[in-house]
């Protein structure tokens, strides 16, 4: 009989600059390694552990952001081969990729092409949106569009706490720097008493 994996929904949070990212990767494989499990009540864990058939895997969901989304990413790809991804768009592919220090990033399209599934969220690019572009007097159009980029980060970030099973996020423990940073979709996933794994 074939196998029918569990899976496991880890949705990422975390830093675009990150130190010491072999560490880091030490940290997300011990997570894997002995924190999930303890997501599962005894009648569960034993079930899942008589049950041949039913492997634990995982599938994460990233936004495959430089840092910490990527870095979670693969390193879960490498410790269990029979996990995915998931990748959420918070802007179109073009707009996101100006937000990366190189918008031709081969590490972000090798990702991003192995992907099981792409969520987009946003379908208009910033500068061609008519909500950005109305009244274009009344407030410089730079501002509009990097309020409208931050905000489309925070919809990404919800929209990953809203559909994960559990959120781990690398994180210095600093109050966000604007809407959407690491703090806020912390403080989100808590509000809707999502498990939070904190590296």
């Amino acid at each position: 009989m074939e196998s029918i994996p569990y899976r496991i929904r880890i949705g990422v949070t975390g830093h675009r600059i990150l130190k010491n990212e072999t560490e880091l990767k030490k940290q997300i494989i011990k997570v894997l390694k002995t924190e999930l499990t303890k997501l599962f009540d005894k009648d569960s864990l034993n079930l899942l552990n008589k049950n041949l058939n039913t492997p634990v895997t995982y599938s994460v969901l990233t936004s495959l952001a430089e840092g910490a989304d990527r870095l979670v990413a693969e390193t879960v790809m490498e410790y269990d081969d029979q996990s995915c991804f998931e990748v959420v768009l918070p802007l179109t592919l073009s707009d996101y990729k100006k937000t990366f220090t190189n918008p031709d990033d081969p590490n972000f399209f090798g990702l991003y092409n192995k992907a099981r599934y792409v969520k987009q969220l946003r379908y208009i690019n910033l500068e061609n949106d008519p909500g950005i572009n109305q009244n274009p007097t009344e407030i410089n159009i730079k501002d509009k569009i990097e309020k409208a980029r931050k905000e489309a980060f925070e919809k990404a970030g919800h929209y990953i706490v809203n559909h994960c099973d559990i959120l781990i996020a690398i994180w210095d423990g600093k109050k966000s720097q604007g809407i959407g940073g690491t703090g806020d979709i912390i403080k989100y996933a808590t509000t809707k008493k999502r498990p939070i794994i904190i590296i």
